[in-house]
């Protein structure tokens, strides 16, 4: 079959027409004429106002209170840029509070890290001492070694030592440690003192100019990981060693999977290339789930992540009231599924079982207003699920479920234009795309305390996925 690109578009823009001009593939919205029955609702719940801390599930949220933590790196040579990322990372972690010195204590507490006369008990009391004149918690102490670095985490109060650990790693021409392993050892030692791992060690790949960029999630080295076409839709593998999009060429759309340790992509054959779109990997990573759509709608389909067998169907109960089925996303445990269908009217956002059974909307609709609600994603913790909703302009909203369905929603987002939600491991932070500076950008959003933070530079950053924590082997999940 050969499809003329922009009969396709077209056809893809009538077909998923408010994705399409939302930028939002994820999205399916189909206006229907007519409609012989409604798909299952449920009851009017209770719509919180836009508060402080923005997710509350049971009554106002208890934001827990910065931890004020203070870092000494030991080697001058790899001081400021180790320093720097580090203390970052803890500060986009909203948890910790770093406490940054000027140049003259930082070279006081190098010296005393660095004094060979001194014992290693002498060091730390010289250390602490210092660290309680700037009222900290916590000390971290890093040191240099020739084939790893360490890093020890002291309690000032106790004047005792937590936890400590070496990470081998492999030193570049100028000395300086991988970004990556900088952002694990922040996490782990997040980890150690706030009881929850940090954000840093993962990546978010996004869309821009019909591209698959991956990013870190400090901001730091952008690059492309597709070339050529029309390039939409990315997601995660659980491991965080490969994503999957669809990919749009003159003969229509197909999954297609990137391997990011080879660089090797992979169509996937087990449904002819026509309108396949919004791919998800299974919590598990061993299958793939996607929307399939015919001239008579679409449906999604499974199919083995390994590109072997063919795709079918996944059956829902239900299924004639549906009508253009997609942008699935599981539950973390993967026993449940939320997906976007259009409703009599507009795309709502509804959850199933894996096996299609107990279909459930999960917001009601709202009496006369045109609420478009597409775009979900499911928290890694399983308790909430975003999503975008358009009256006149997008806006985030999050639904506290009970039993499949949203038992409490609260609106995210009530400034600019914000769409394009997905969650970090934390189910703390969210990326969003926002024109909160007059493009449109990715952006991290703490949903917690309501601070924001840019993360592209570069305007058209849409649909974005949040990676897992990568390389995690840390005890805290």
């Amino acid at each position: 079959m050969h499809v003329n690109v922009r009969g396709l578009r077209s056809t893809l823009r009538r077909w998923l027409s408010v994705a399409s001009l939302w930028g939002v593939y994820g999205a399916i919205a189909h206006a229907q004429d007519s409609v012989a029955a409604s798909p299952p609702s449920v009851p009017s719940l209770p719509i919180a106002p836009l508060p402080a801390s923005p997710l509350p599930s049971a009554g106002p949220r208890v934001v827990p209170p910065k931890l004020p933590l203070l870092l000494v790196v030991e080697d001058t040579s790899i001081s400021d840029s180790l320093r720097t990322i580090i203390e970052r990372d803890w500060t986009f972690g909203d948890r910790l509070d770093v406490i940054v010195l000027d140049s003259a204590s930082r070279g006081q507490m190098g010296a005393f890290a660095r004094d060979s006369s001194a014992t290693e008990t002498s060091t730390t009391d010289s250390i602490l001492a210092a660290a309680r004149q700037f009222n900290a918690a916590f000390v971290v102490r890093v040191r240099r070694r020739p084939n790893s670095i360490s890093a020890s985490v002291f309690d000032v109060a106790k004047g005792t030592r937590l936890r400590r650990m070496t990470m081998e790693t492999l030193w570049d021409d100028f000395g300086m440690i991988p970004r990556i392993e900088a952002h694990r050892l922040a996490d782990q030692v997040e980890a150690w003192v706030t009881g929850v791992p940090g954000i840093a060690a993962t990546r978010i790949a996004y869309v821009l100019d019909d591209v698959i960029h991956v990013i870190d999630s400090d901001g730091a080295n952008d690059y492309p990981v597709t070339t050529g076409g029309v390039s939409l839709s990315p997601a995660w593998h659980p491991r965080g060693t490969a994503l999957v999009y669809s990919d749009l060429t003159d003969a229509g759309t197909q999954i297609v999977k990137i391997d990011l340790v080879t660089g090797q992509h992979q169509v996937f054959t087990a449904s002819k290339r026509g309108l396949n779109i919004t791919p998800v990997f299974t919590p598990r990573g061993d299958s793939i789930v996607y929307a399939s759509a015919s001239v008579r709608g679409s449906r999604l389909m499974i199919a083995s992540a390994s590109g072997k067998g063919k795709a079918r169907v996944i059956p829902m109960q239900s299924a004639a009231l549906f009508h253009d089925i997609a942008a699935p996303v599981f539950s973390p445990d993967g026993k449940r599924i939320a997906f976007v269908a259009s409703s009599p009217l507009y795309p709502q956002v509804y959850t199933m079982d894996r096996n299609g059974a107990h279909v459930k909307r999960l917001v009601p609709p709202s009496p006369n207003l045109r609420n478009e609600r597409t775009a979900p994603d499911w928290s890694p913790d399983g308790s909430t699920i975003i999503y975008q909703q358009q009256n006149r302009k997008f806006q985030v909203w999050a639904a506290h479920l009970a039993g499949g369905i949203a038992d409490t929603v609260t609106r995210i987002t009530d400034q600019a234009e914000n769409e394009d939600p997905a969650w970090a491991p934390d189910s703390r932070h969210i990326v969003l795309t926002s024109n909160r500076g007059g493009e449109k950008e990715l952006w991290v959003l703490d949903t917690y305390t309501g601070r924001w933070r840019q993360l592209t530079s570069t305007p058209g950053a849409r649909l974005a996925s949040w990676s897992p924590r990568l390389g995690w082997h840390g005890g805290t999940p």
